[in-house]
């Protein structure tokens, strides 16, 4: 029960860090982004990069259970929010899926829309 616990406490982390990189995305969209800036942020960005590729491995194959088919959660979330079928492993991908883009990173991305088809 305890990689409950850590899943859901690194889940949380790489939201923390998608907030932080979706600001720096922001800043370097607008044009506004120091040297310094770009320095300090892509150590974050390494780091969740690594974490989203990781929980994607782990967290989501047991979530949706399937081995993925793409590297990062974004990409498989995406595939998720847009399947069609009316089976109950595609309707609950879906829903999993709708609500991480809904709930967690849409409003964050710059776009509005983080999880694309």
């Amino acid at each position: 029960m305890i990689w409950v616990a850590y899943t859901l406490a690194a889940l949380w982390l790489l939201w923390f860090v998608y907030s932080g990189v979706m600001n720096l995305h922001r800043v370097k969209k607008a044009g506004t982004m120091t040297r310094e800036q770009m320095i300090l942020g892509l150590p974050f960005l390494w780091f969740g990069l690594v974490l989203d590729v990781a929980l994607n491995w782990v967290a989501l194959t047991v979530i949706g259970l399937e081995f993925p088919c793409e590297a990062l959660m974004t990409a498989r979330l995406s595939r998720w929010k847009y399947l069609t079928g009316s089976g109950w492993h595609t309707r609950w991908r879906r829903a999993v899926a709708t609500w991480f883009c809904e709930r967690l990173l849409d409003s964050l991305d710059p776009s509005g829309c983080h999880c694309k088809k």
